[in-house]
């Protein structure tokens, strides 16, 4: 097969210089440890994602914040055309699946809410090696109705797990499943106050961009998702590779777990009063809005 110069430059700049350079998949000769506490299912000495396809479940409900899904998907999606992903969104049915969060506030709003297909219920999903479960209103709606549908997920697939991921308020569904009891982590500070409030036995960071304990990862709030995705899949696949998806993005990650001025922003109690750097921009003023 002849490739054109565009489609030659394209997969260049996913594999990095120089053009002709080895698959990554030749190239990776090590694996990944799994964590001493992850699942009995994943206690082998190495777990080596870079030489089998991993299966990548995203926990979809109305109402997701679409950036919490949309980050982390565009580095996996790029990633993948490296190594290779099973991507399955997971919902309580199959079929499309909206942002349009479902509150009263909202009926009959115009709202620019994306729709996404989801591909398996929470009764049919495919065995995962890696779970993500975003944030947005819709799982706050969820907890007000009590709906654990995606909790009771969380803690039946937490056992053949080898990573479970958490962007923004998803980490209440953590909480809330059990799996947080003994652990670190964090999540958006914006809705630290309520969020904080589920689970127990729970160290709560209040100034993380993210937080990695054992196989489990939270994020702080929406863009974060994408710095922790970046982070934990260096950890999967390196740097070197990571590095050559991200330009390739055009994005620039925050690399500093510890970077987190919104938490003093929007004054979470224990925060750091600033944990911003001079080179990074910082938070824009907050100012009371009138709905």
């Amino acid at each position: 097969m002849r490739y054109s110069r565009l489609q030659t430059l394209a997969v260049a700049a996913l594999m990095g210089s120089p053009v002709f350079a080895a698959p990554p998949q030749a190239a990776a000769k090590t694996g990944v440890t799994p964590p001493a506490n992850a699942s009995s299912n994943s206690q082998a000495p190495t777990w080596n994602p870079a030489k089998q396809t991993i299966s990548f479940g995203i926990a979809m409900f109305p109402g997701y914040e679409p950036l919490d899904v949309m980050g982390p998907l565009q580095i996996l999606f790029r990633t993948s055309m490296m190594f290779p992903v099973k991507l399955s969104l997971i919902a309580s049915a199959a079929g499309p699946i909206t942002a349009l969060p479902p509150a009263p506030e909202l009926k009959g709003a115009s709202v620019a809410a994306p729709v996404m297909m989801a591909t398996h219920s929470f009764a049919n999903a495919p065995k995962l090696d890696i779970l993500l479960v975003p944030g947005g209103w819709g799982m706050m709606i969820l907890a007000q109705k009590n709906d654990t549908s995606i909790d009771n997920f969380v803690k039946q697939r937490m056992p053949e797990l080898k990573y479970l991921l958490s962007v923004c308020t998803g980490a209440a569904s953590l909480a809330k499943a059990g799996v947080l009891k003994g652990k670190k982590a964090t999540t958006n500070k914006s809705a630290w106050k309520e969020i904080t409030t589920y689970g127990e036995g729970i160290t709560w960071v209040p100034s993380a961009r993210w937080v990695e304990d054992g196989n489990i990862w939270t994020s702080s709030g929406v863009s974060a998702g994408i710095d922790m995705t970046y982070a934990f899949l260096s950890k999967l696949y390196g740097t070197k590779h990571m590095n050559s998806v991200m330009n390739a993005m055009e994005y620039a990650p925050h690399t500093n777990p510890n970077w987190d001025p919104f938490a003093a922003t929007f004054k979470v109690p224990g925060a750091s009063p600033d944990s911003s750097t001079p080179d990074c921009p910082k938070p824009l003023p907050e100012t009371p809005m009138n709905m």
